[in-house]
């Protein structure tokens, strides 16, 4: 038990220390600048802010996620601690910082290491299917689209190693779409408003959104 505690702590400790620098510069930026500190400065005090809110909880679960899952685990890790932070960018996500970055990190160590065992398909899959299902938790409109978007990449990594084609769904979509607005461009040559309107209805109930431009018809997902 204690040897458990003390590993535990150890690996705590290494998340903290290799950033203790910008916790030092906060400190600093904070006793200098801040409302109540020796040199007030407005400007200055935005700074401290986002290092506390972003810089700090972004290194500290990058350095958590390459301690599990080297270099890949702390990119992931650091995608994964954004969405916390956007969720909600009022409160400091320090101790979300310290744990998502270790598990992001055993999600690619777990695939890496499945593809490592003679191309253990089954397990990489699996460890595929917690990071899906991870971003099916945490994804919410309250995420950046950078973040969902750099997400959604690193999962479509993961399905092209696999052979998995992930948007082959998304592509009968697309062509589904292609064809609605087609039909609907032809029942406005023939004045039939009524139809091209009952089209645009269903495509925006499909999360598509229509404008009409000289150059055509150019749509988009809403």
């Amino acid at each position: 038990m204690k040897n458990g505690v003390q590993r535990f702590g150890k690996f705590l400790s290494a998340m903290i220390m290799p950033n203790i620098g910008a916790l030092i510069a906060f400190g600093f930026l904070a006793a200098f600048f801040n409302g109540s500190g020796w040199i007030p400065h407005e400007g200055f005090a935005t700074i401290f802010s986002a290092i506390l809110v972003y810089l700090i909880p972004i290194l500290i679960a990058s350095t958590g996620g390459k301690l599990i899952g080297g270099d890949r685990g702390s990119v992931v890790a650091a995608i994964a601690v954004v969405g916390a932070i956007m969720s909600d960018p009022d409160t400091t996500m320090l101790m979300a910082a310290m744990i998502m970055g270790p598990l992001a990190g055993f999600c690619i160590k777990k695939f890496d290491e499945a593809m490592d065992d003679d191309f253990n398909t089954a397990d990489a899959i699996a460890a595929l299917f917690e990071l899906v299902k991870y971003s099916n938790t945490h994804a919410s409109g309250e995420n950046t689209k950078t973040y969902l978007k750099k997400l959604k990449e690193k999962i479509l990594v993961l399905c092209e190693i696999l052979g998995i084609e992930a948007e082959k769904e998304q592509d009968c979509l697309d062509a589904e779409v292609e064809a609605l607005i087609a039909e609907r461009t032809a029942a406005k040559k023939e004045k039939n408003f009524a139809r091209a309107d009952e089209i645009r209805s269903q495509l925006l109930e499909m999360g598509i959104e229509l404008k009409d431009t000289r150059e055509g018809v150019q749509w988009k997902r809403i």
